[in-house]
């Protein structure tokens, strides 16, 4: 099983009387894993016996659910957790009540102030069950996949040595991010 936030017909998440979201117990499918495109640019410059090579790689879409964020909430050992840890968080969503048995939308946003402690322990309870939902990453990233830098000897060098070509190469792989959304990794 898996826990999402309660949410209206509109989107907005349902908050109850004591100011915190309310949890829905059950299976349920939150994001897609699988990105909705991906691609590549490389480039290629030469000068005399230098070659520099680029690959960038790009995904757009896709969601990484963050186990170790996950944990992070749960000891407070986030950034996220900081804001309202002296009892004045807000959370986001419209204020709830039961009406037959029903959580129902009052359309009222919450302005109700409360510890951020008790947030993230209905967001991540220590006995686990997550809301996963809170702890999802948008997948997109550009990075730079493979950068090289190469010289090719000239055949004065090679011939001494008795062989056609002798290449040296330097490489580099998953160097760095130029755009990423996940939080913690």
């Amino acid at each position: 099983t898996n826990a999402r936030w309660m949410r209206d017909d509109e989107g907005n998440r349902l908050i109850g009387p004591d100011g915190l979201p309310i949890r829905e117990e059950g299976q349920f499918q939150i994001g897609n894993a699988m990105p909705d495109w991906t691609g590549g640019i490389s480039n290629t410059l030469r000068y005399n016996n230098w070659v520099l090579s680029a690959l960038v790689d790009i995904q757009m879409g896709g969601d990484i659910y963050s186990v170790s964020n996950t944990y992070e909430a749960i000891y407070g050992t986030t950034q996220a957790t900081v804001e309202g840890r002296d009892g004045t968080y807000v959370a986001e969503g419209v204020v709830a009540e039961k009406q037959n048995g029903e959580w129902v939308s009052t359309g009222e946003p919450n302005t109700t102030q409360v510890d951020a402690q008790d947030y993230w322990q209905r967001a991540a309870p220590a006995e686990g069950n997550a809301v996963t939902e809170e702890f999802l990453n948008d997948g997109s990233y550009v990075k730079m996949r493979e950068m090289r830098l190469s010289y090719s000897f000239p055949s004065s060098i090679t011939n001494v040595l008795a062989v056609n070509q002798l290449r040296l190469s330097a490489v580099g792989k998953n160097l760095f991010y130029f755009v990423r959304h996940t939080d913690g990794f």
